[in-house]
């Protein structure tokens, strides 16, 4: 699969797969800095890359499996904190306690259900209209209805 990959398609894969963000990968494989921001993520989108870098995540041990196993772990994330003052942990507690860290497992849940695509469409369209256009169309309207009887 790789060979039907651009040398850049390529390197952006290779970049994101090493932990780079989408943007160093971008400007690493040579694309312009005026659209490293936002044309590697179109790139992304070709079905030839993406397959390539599912292919790559696997061989880096970073596969949907392991994805899937870390996602779970963290919906159950803890974290110490102090059962004394009921603060987070630090160096100088003594006794500490488990309890859930909602951070982290609301950043699990936004990210499963952006996964998921279980989000509501969140776009919305206006359609403007002058006055004089909504008092003509509903006086068309009004003499439409009225010229039927």
């Amino acid at each position: 699969m790789i060979g039907s990959l651009s040398v850049r398609e390529r390197l952006l894969v290779k970049g994101i797969v090493e932990g780079q963000s989408v943007f160093d990968s971008a400007l690493n494989a040579g694309y312009p800095i005026s659209t490293a921001g936002s044309y590697p993520y179109t790139v992304l989108q070709k079905p030839e890359v993406k397959q390539n870098l599912e292919e790559m995540m696997e061989k880096a041990g970073i596969g949907t499996m392991t994805l899937f196993k870390v996602h779970a772990d963290m919906l159950q994330a803890t974290k110490p904190i102090s059962a004394v003052v009921g603060k987070d942990a630090s160096t100088s507690t003594m006794d500490f306690i488990e309890v859930p860290d909602w951070t982290a497992r609301g950043s699990a849940l936004n990210m499963g259900y952006k996964l998921k695509g279980l989000y509501a469409d969140t776009s919305v369209t206006v359609n403007v209209e002058s006055h004089e256009a909504r008092m003509q169309r509903l006086t068309n309207k009004t003499i439409e209805a009225g010229s039927g009887e």
